[in-house]
């Protein structure tokens, strides 16, 4: 569309069928609007390097778990491997048949059941 196209008509160009009022989308264009191509190519690699490596990714079962369950006052190093084991082992296997990839170790089992005791008495 050349150098003289910004992003401002780039997002009007999309919304041509469908208009919304945001009022923060709005204040974000009024301050992109004068940016050029270079300029919003390189906000976009910015914008998605932060969404896969940054503070905006979105964490995964394991890291979520996690979280949680040290939220409920499990250390930090239990809740992980549990999380691991509810996510990635548990995973393994298929309770619609009776043949599995693999089931929870007895050691796994214990480790799960320890994080489960620290819950009640929490």
């Amino acid at each position: 569309m050349g150098e003289s196209y910004s992003l401002n008509d780039a997002w009007f160009d999309s919304l041509q069928t469908l208009m919304i009022e945001d009022a923060e989308l709005m204040e974000c264009l009024s301050l992109l609007q004068g940016i050029n191509i270079s300029d919003a190519e390189g906000l976009q690699e910015a914008l998605l390097a932060q969404c896969r490596h940054g503070n905006a990714r979105l964490k995964n079962a394991v890291e979520t778990t996690t979280e949680a369950l040290v939220g409920r006052g499990i250390p930090h190093d239990l809740a992980c491997e549990v999380a691991i084991i509810t996510h990635k082992v548990d995973s393994m296997r298929d309770l619609r048949f009776a043949a599995a990839l693999r089931y929870r170790t007895l050691e796994e089992q214990a480790t799960v059941a320890n994080a489960h005791k620290m819950l009640i008495v929490n």
